[in-house]
């Protein structure tokens, strides 16, 4: 009677576990436990994989972040690739899915690039620019060729994220990034601030020059980069040149460093608007183009 009452349990429980066999390999129970599995294995790797890069780059500092950054959304990608291979080769209809997947991986690729050559040299910009590293996130950037200033936010597989001064992202292809001319600000270590002011011919040019200098360096934010034989050559700490001679004004470029792209900002602001109200009581014109009308 017992042997009787077991038999009818172990049927009952191969039946259950049978459910879905047509079209799984080890039942629709027992697939729906292998893919929950393999869901928290993935999650553990790819969170291990963060943690261990993110130690990585702290470990060898800012400048390494970058490259760090992009091993390791390359690393998430394939992780996510074997769970889902790994997934997917439960399923009949997708018998050997894993064995192709390994035997034809270079098939694939060559395919994915013929495809697709203008993702693959944005994949291929990405790792260039992760490698080589002619700027880094973090650092502000000029691409002079498409007129976009800003700050480096994120270099992915296939773009670079830039935020503007505007604070709006430029999202721009890294084949671009890879064929543009790029200024880099902060290759320096600190932020380089280039103010223009405009003046008449008949204002005192001299004096002018003199207000630009006193104003920029009593600015609080202002750097002085200068080393100890560079004071002692009588470098000035800021640089006030006459840049340009245009149609109707004697334009004076002053140079000053700050620690920081937002900092330069903040002080560019400060100074457009206390040497304006100085140059009013010196007597110095900031011109504007006129027109006279004769008739």
């Amino acid at each position: 009677m017992i042997e009787e009452v077991n038999i009818v349990k172990g049927t009952t429980i191969e039946k259950i576990l049978s459910i879905g066999s047509e079209f799984t390999k080890s039942g629709l129970i027992l697939t729906i436990v292998y893919v929950i599995i393999i869901f928290a294995l993935v999650k553990l790797l790819v969170r291990s994989a963060d943690r261990i890069m993110k130690n990585a780059a702290i470990k060898h500092g800012a400048d390494a972040l970058t490259s760090y950054n992009f091993i390791n959304k390359v690393i998430r990608i394939l992780i996510y690739s074997f769970g889902i291979v790994l997934v997917l080769n439960q399923f009949t209809a997708f018998d050997g899915v894993s064995t192709l997947f390994t035997a034809g991986a270079s098939v694939i690729g060559v395919a994915a690039a013929l495809a697709s050559q203008e993702s693959m040299s944005n994949f291929i910009g990405g790792m260039f620019l992760a490698t080589m590293q002619p700027f880094k996130v973090g650092d502000l950037i000029v691409l002079s060729d498409k007129n976009i200033t800003g700050t480096v936010t994120d270099i992915g597989l296939r773009h670079t994220t830039i935020k503007t001064f505007d604070h709006t992202e430029m999202i721009i292809p890294n084949s671009i990034m890879n064929t543009s001319i790029i200024e880099n600000r902060s290759s320096a270590g600190h932020y380089t601030a280039r103010i223009v002011f405009g003046i008449s011919y008949d204002s005192d040019v001299k004096r002018a020059m003199e207000i630009l200098k006193e104003h920029a360096e009593n600015h609080p934010l202002m750097l002085d980069v200068r080393t100890e034989q560079q004071k002692a050559e009588g470098v000035e700490a800021v640089s006030v040149v006459c840049s340009n001679l245009s149609d109707y004004s004697v334009d004076l470029r002053v140079s000053v460093n700050t620690k920081t792209a937002g900092e330069g900002a903040a002080l560019s602001s400060d100074l457009r608007l206390s040497v304006k109200e100085a140059f009013e009581k010196e007597g110095i014109v900031i011109p504007y183009p006129t027109m006279q009308i004769h008739s």
